[in-house]
């Protein structure tokens, strides 16, 4: 299974070529060619439609995705991500069907997760906070008694005088 899309085949899908020129037949489209009646302008697509020069891209794009280009074009990313938030179930670029419904899932999700993810744990609690806080008051107040007991025995042993043994 490929898990990644080919947009220059899905691009190429929708577009109009002369199918005596040099690029019909490419390897860059992965579907199957397929050669048009020629009625239009001369041109086909390589699935086989006639061109006629004033079809967008919706209209030449074999996918049918929905938007305005109906999966043959790649999507504004930013744009899609904010969308997802602000126009829920609306997507103007789809890159797969029934993606409007997964963002609305997704969407739904992240609701659900922001209010559990404030919650506080059990870490936080304010009895766990204030043990913690007793707990480096102690630590502190014992680091300070141990740097006193230094210098004063530092200063103890500077003081003394060497004792003599004649």
């Amino acid at each position: 299974m490929k898990w990644s899309i080919n947009w220059d085949s899905r691009m190429l899908s929708a577009t109009c070529l002369d199918p005596f020129g040099d690029s019909w037949g490419s390897d860059a489209y992965e579907g199957e060619w397929k050669m048009c009646n020629q009625q239009g302008d001369g041109t086909c697509t390589p699935w086989g439609m006639d061109c006629y020069g004033n079809e967008d891209t919706a209209t030449k794009c074999p996918l049918d995705f929905g938007g305005s280009g109906d999966g043959c074009q790649p999507p504004n990313l930013i744009t899609t991500l904010i969308n997802i938030a602000l126009n829920p179930g609306a997507v103007d670029e789809p890159m797969y069907a029934g993606q409007a419904g997964m963002q609305n899932i997704l969407l739904l999700c992240a609701l659900i997760s922001v209010p559990i993810l404030l919650l506080p744990s059990h870490t936080s609690s304010p009895n766990n906070i204030a043990k913690l806080f007793t707990t480096m008051m102690k630590k502190e107040d014992m680091a300070k008694t141990m740097k006193n007991t230094v210098l004063e025995k530092s200063l103890s042993i500077k003081l003394l005088k060497p004792l003599s043994l004649y």
